[in-house]
């Protein structure tokens, strides 16, 4: 071991010393286009909204909660579900059934693709979650719900979607005969019946329900006609989706997408429909001032007429008009020309080779379009025209990934140099309704596909710049399909299943619960305080209304009927009446005692009132002998000026409790502790096994920082919890009656534990004395961790050495022991198990 850390230590000072720019060309890769569409399709998780923890859907990602979980009820009905847009909290379905039915398309011609790279199930997944929602929104043959909340509530509020439902709008609009949006309600025909493609090999009654909900909407959209934009802005005024394009496009994509799914399910049943699409499609528009069918623009949320000339070429394959209108499109991306009456031009290239079509969401119309020229080249047998427009697709895609003058991807939390500001609140995670609050994201949202570069292909990493940095469901829908064609191609290698949740940014449980407090007045006959009790919660954002906090305080008075206590006026937020009750004892040896002041009922959540995450309390406590001496009491202490709410110190001695349980904050010794920290993760209804016990690190403490126990990621069978401050978990309602258990602990720098367990009922598996050890020294490269401490790990690990917090290249993921400083110990620790992969570990007893 001695010879080891000397080797590893001289390795570190040799590799710290070396320009960055050699470190960071060493471990420079090709594409990993297996890693790109797995996170491309993750993102679909990142803005689900609804019922999560009930959900026999599973979610990977661990910072999102139960949210919107009010949404129908004035109207009657559940319409919980679907995903929220963009960087918005809005549930808009033209952008969700677009979006649906790209993913759905690229699963029918890539299904293969996906199956080699693990991603078929996610993706399927995905298209249930919203498909499910669309069921729900579609309660009555000629009755569908397009729009979920109202635009400006939820646009003038800058809050995670768990506080929606307590602060904005969430009103249900719905369309019907007198209220037609044919565009709409035909998009998500065509989500619903190329969706039922998808099932049909594994799920023929979901096939079916999907089918038949899909030709009810057709004939809805198809009897009354009107558009999606004219309904909605009589009742949604700042809508900010416009039928641009009318509704013909929609006439032919629906019936087109239904006329595939019937022949899907009976060969020969959808006839009518394809005669339709072939009716309706002399209607579709014709490009400005000339007298052929419009080809400077491309596939998206309003407009499916690219898409039309893509899909009608492949059911009519023999048709010149469809040919011409499909290749007259793709020169104008590619070559431009004067082929098929063309007049010339071609669209606009950045000088790094981005077809930039729009300086809003040019990223998204790229890959749009390079999804449908994938599909249209492959059918090609003109070897020119083939090469044209799939190198087309791959130098966009390519683009995308980082191979541009930046060389930098637009994917978040892909490649390098990947956005880190995108315009998204849950991401963000604030809790003041301030997009500045904090500086840095508190998550990342993996997968993402940002809008636009300049024109001279720069960027602005700006979460005020929505133009530049917003993301949104559409934005992803035709990258995902590229590059489930790019991995088929290609290849890649997407990362493990048991490797989820992908690391995201440290927190503390103060960065969740925290108590701010100043004095207002101090001295012999008592104090006046004044707290701000603040949910701050983001991993994931709880709302809770049973917050309480205690104040500690030693008794100088002979006895505790010396105390009273009432609260003042506080101007701050809304009215609100706490209950406080004591003084109670904690501790008869030195007379400590505390208050408690109840919040219970008061719904607290971030996003509470600008600037803060909770309500303010004023609690007066008098000493009627004048015997009050602040300086000895316990949550008195350590006020810390470096972490502030307003005017405000972080008191770290004032604990903020739900119910009975301890969130955060330090009591004082000698009184009884209360009940370990629930999991952050919402705890389904439904009776199961509760499974508890203690997680550590494997190497001895160099300081008393509680971060190094908490946080650890503890999955069992899909039901996650999370450690807190003394490594403590419960992970309740576990599934019963499974074949087999296993239990995954993860995080951020730790190896993955994956192991399996025994359960036939409640179980401890392990205790404070006896804990299940963690492996420190799996370092996240990239955001992601390889499973393995090896040399890779020693790289990282140099880029920090001798660096303290504070410094530029320090890194909490570095710092295996939290002592604010990366050093000897942290060799040590990488040392201790040099070599080991997560399949090393020894079985748990």
């Amino acid at each position: 071991m001695k010879k080891l850390i000397m080797f590893l230590l001289c390795l570190i000072l040799v590799l710290s010393s070396v320009p960055a720019v050699t470190l960071e060309a060493a471990t420079t890769s090709s594409l990993n286009y297996g890693e790109a569409l797995q996170k491309s399709i993750l993102f679909y998780e990142e803005q689900r909204s609804g019922n999560l923890s009930k959900s026999s859907i599973p979610t990977r990602v661990q910072w999102k909660g139960d949210a919107q979980t009010t949404d129908g009820q004035d109207v009657g009905l559940d319409l919980t579900g679907g995903w929220v847009d963009a960087g918005d909290n809005m549930k808009y379905n033209i952008t969700n059934s677009a979006a649906t039915t790209l993913m759905a398309w690229s699963a029918i011609e890539y299904r293969q693709a996906y199956e080699n790279s693990g991603q078929l199930k996610w993706l399927m997944n995905q298209l249930r979650w919203i498909n499910d929602f669309f069921i729900k929104c579609h309660p009555e043959p000629n009755v569908f719900y397009g729009q979920i909340g109202m635009t400006k509530s939820d646009h003038d509020n800058w809050i995670p979607i768990e506080s929606t439902q307590f602060v904005t709008d969430r009103k249900a609009l719905k369309m019907d005969p007198d209220h037609p949006a044919t565009d709409l309600v035909l998009e998500v025909a065509a989500a619903m019946a190329s969706s039922s493609i998808v099932f049909r090999p594994t799920d023929p009654a979901y096939a079916d329900t999907l089918l038949s909900h899909a030709e009810q909407l057709f004939a809805f959209g198809d009897k009354y006609r009107g558009t999606y934009y004219d309904t909605i802005k009589k009742i949604d005024a700042d809508t900010p989706y416009q039928s641009w394009s009318g509704i013909n496009d929609e006439l032919v994509w629906g019936p087109a997408w239904i006329y595939m799914a019937k022949e899907a399910k009976a060969a020969g049943s959808g006839s009518s429909y394809l005669a339709k699409a072939e009716a309706n499609y002399s209607g579709l528009g014709n490009e400005k001032d000339q007298k052929v069918h419009k080809y400077k623009w491309t596939h998206n949320y309003d407009d499916a007429t690219f898409g039309d000339y893509v899909l009608m070429s492949l059911l009519k394959p023999d048709n010149a008009d469809y040919k011409a209108d499909v290749e007259r499109w793709l020169n104008w991306w590619t070559v431009g020309g004067t082929e098929y009456g063309a007049d010339g031009t071609k669209v606009a290239y950045t000088p790094g080779g981005h077809a930039r079509l729009d300086d809003w969401g040019s990223l998204r119309y790229a890959a749009n379009t390079s999804f449908l020229s994938f599909i249209y080249s492959d059918k090609l047998t003109d070897a020119t025209k083939k090469s044209r427009y799939h190198d087309f697709s791959v130098n966009q895609l390519n683009y995308i990934l980082g191979q541009n003058p930046r060389n930098s991807s637009y994917i978040i939390g892909f490649g390098n140099n990947s956005p880190q500001h995108p315009h998204h609140r849950t991401a963000h995670g604030g809790w003041g309704r301030q997009d500045s609050v904090p500086a840095e994201h508190r998550h990342i949202l993996y997968g993402a596909l940002v809008g636009s570069p300049t024109l001279s292909d720069g960027f602005t990493d700006s979460i005020t710049d929505y133009v530049a940095n917003e993301v949104d469901v559409d934005y992803n829908a035709g990258l995902v399909g590229s590059l489930a064609r790019m991995y088929q191609e290609f290849g890649g290698t997407p990362i493990s299943d048991s490797s989820f949740p992908l690391p995201d940014k440290p927190h503390t449980l103060k960065d969740e619960w925290p108590v701010f407090v100043k004095t207002y007045w101090s001295g012999q006959n008592g104090i006046q305080l004044s707290f701000t009790v603040e949910n701050r919660s983001s991993w994931p954002t709880r709302p809770s209304n049973k917050l309480s906090i205690r104040y500690f305080f030693t008794l100088d008075a002979a006895d505790k009927s010396d105390i009273s206590l009432s609260l003042g006026s506080s101007n701050a937020g809304p009215k609100i009446t706490p209950l406080i009750s004591g003084p109670t004892l904690w501790d008869a040896a030195n007379k400590v005692y505390y208050v408690t002041v109840d919040l219970s009922g008061e719904w607290i959540y971030p996003g509470y009132m600008w600037s803060f995450a909770g309500p303010e309390v004023i609690l007066n406590i008098n000493s009627k002998s004048n015997n009050w001496v602040s300086s000895n009491d316990w949550s008195y202490q350590n006020w810390d000026a470096t972490y502030m709410s307003g005017d405000r110190k972080f008191a770290p001695n004032i604990p903020m409790y739900e119910g009975n349980i301890k969130l955060q904050g330090n009591e004082p010794g000698g009184g009884t502790s209360d009940t370990p920290a629930p999991t952050s993760t919402p705890i389904p209804s439904s009776a199961g096994y509760k499974v508890s016990g203690y997680v550590a690190q494997d190497f001895p403490l160099t300081s008393s920082d509680s971060m190094v126990k908490a946080g650890f990621n503890v999955d069992i069978a899909g039901v996650t919890a999370k450690t807190d401050s003394k490594g403590y978990f419960e992970v309740d309602n576990v599934p019963s009656g499974l074949a087999g258990y296993n239990l995954k602990i993860s995080k951020a720098g730790y190896l993955l534990m994956d192991k399996s367990i025994s359960l036939n009922g409640n179980k401890q598996l392990s205790s404070d004395t006896s804990p299940i050890l963690m492996w420190a020294g799996d370092i996240p490269k990239a955001g992601v961790q390889d499973g393995a401490i090896n040399m890779s790990d020693i790289i990282e690990l140099a880029k920090g050495f001798n660096s303290m917090s504070g410094d530029a290249k320090y890194s909490s993921d570095y710092d295996f022991n939290m002592d604010n400083s990366i050093n000897m110990n942290d060799v040590i620790i990488i040392a201790k198990h040099f070599n080991a992969t997560s399949s090393n570990y020894p079985d748990l007893k």
